[in-house]
């Protein structure tokens, strides 16, 4: 029937009137299989057009079908363009009112409301979740969502509207007190975080996400402005009594988790972390600005009192005297760091106003009996030493006439 209609199905109906004879034939199976899908459910004619589509290879450019049969039958490659090319086409020309419309049922408190419960219902969620985790799993779709993503996000406007958006979201608190509950529930998770983690560390690892990364990272700060911008924003951030006492709070307890204590302690410790510390604060202290603005922060009164609460916190607790002793007496004793001390002081003139400095603060200060006995041991032993060292290179010398 839809053979005979040309508006209807103009590809079928030429195929059939160039090759009567074969149309013919095709027309009988046709009127056969009419007659079972019309005594038979739904269901079996769907399944009997699968199996036809299948066996005889029909869809196109081999046969007249767009689709492999049934409502949820495997769409060809030529419908599928068609169907995107027509849903850009429907949103380029709707786009403006469709977001208008979304935006004006979001700023319905009983629109919102609904929708919000209707997302939160657990079926729900699973149902997203699952059909996005098929979804991603398809390398053509987070090949085709990561090229459509970089192509946006390198169009100025669209930085800006992100950039807006969020900052709009940041500054309202009702939505800001959201997502920090909703990012507190989630990292309390322990198969959360640890899932997180392990994903994390496995992308972050690929030698060509480490250079993307390197690379975004230096073209972000080489952009005009952007330095000063974030300096900036971080200063005035990092002034606020309140995100003072958060990160100090958050240093403080992740700090007594002994895993990460270890890991850190592990990290900092590696000889190629500790050569490009030193480096990089070599280079840092060697620029006069830096050096100017260390020294004003280093002279405030409000740093000298809380460096040194912090000192005498760290000081007094149990054991840390003793390992710190251990530690600096450890390092004396090896030949490379005396001779790097040595070299440092030789040749070493103090200032006037230096010497001046330091007599000012050693005046009134009486020593301990303990420090004095501590000093005159501390001479003696190294009186002895050098006397031993002495007469061993007497006795080489002696040997060798």
């Amino acid at each position: 029937k839809r053979a005979n209609d040309k508006e209807d199905n103009s590809y079928f109906h030429k195929w059939i009137n160039k090759r009567y004879e074969e149309g013919k034939k095709f027309k009988d199976i046709l009127e056969y299989h009419e007659f079972q899908i019309i005594h038979g459910t739904n269901r079996e004619a769907e399944v009997l057009e699968m199996e036809w589509t299948e066996k005889k290879n029909a869809i196109r450019p081999n046969g007249f079908n767009l689709k492999s049969g049934g409502y949820s039958g495997r769409l060809s490659e030529e419908l599928k363009d068609r169907l995107g090319t027509a849903q850009k086409k429907s949103w380029n020309r709707t786009r403006a009112r469709r977001i208008a419309g979304l935006k004006k049922g979001w700023e319905q408190p009983d629109v919102r409301a609904r929708r919000i419960a209707q997302m939160n219902k657990p079926e729900d969620k699973e149902k997203r979740s699952k059909k996005l985790k098929a979804r991603w799993e398809q390398p053509d779709y987070k090949t085709k969502v990561r090229t459509a993503m970089k192509k946006a996000l390198n169009r100025p406007e669209v930085r800006a509207k992100i950039s807006a958006a969020t900052k709009k979201a940041q500054n309202h608190p009702e939505i800001r007190e959201k997502m920090s509950i909703a990012q507190k529930e989630i990292q309390s998770r322990p198969e959360v975080k640890d899932r997180q983690s392990a994903k994390m560390k496995e992308i972050q690892n690929r030698p060509e996400v480490k250079q993307r990364i390197s690379a975004t990272s230096k073209a972000v700060w080489k952009r005009p402005g952007f330095k000063n911008k974030h300096h900036t924003i971080m200063k005035e951030a990092l002034n606020r009594p309140e995100v003072k006492d958060k990160l100090s709070a958050a240093h403080k307890a992740r700090w007594n988790i002994t895993e990460f204590r270890k890991k850190m302690t592990q990290a900092m410790n590696r000889p190629e972390v500790k050569d490009k510390h030193r480096t990089a604060t070599k280079a840092a202290m060697n620029r006069p600005d830096i050096r100017t603005k260390m020294s004003v922060v280093r002279n405030q009164p409000e740093y000298k009192k809380r460096l040194s609460a912090t000192i005498k916190e760290v000081w007094n607790k149990p054991g840390v005297k003793e390992k710190r002793i251990t530690a600096l007496r450890t390092a004396m004793n090896r030949p490379e760091i005396r001779a790097k001390i040595s070299a440092a002081q030789i040749g070493k003139k103090l200032s006037k106003e230096h010497k001046k400095k330091l007599s000012e603060a050693h005046k009134g200060k009486k020593q301990s009996q303990e420090t004095i006995a501590k000093r005159v041991a501390a001479m003696k032993a190294t009186i002895a030493e050098r006397r031993k060292n002495r007469e061993t290179i007497n006795k080489q010398q002696a040997l060798k006439i």
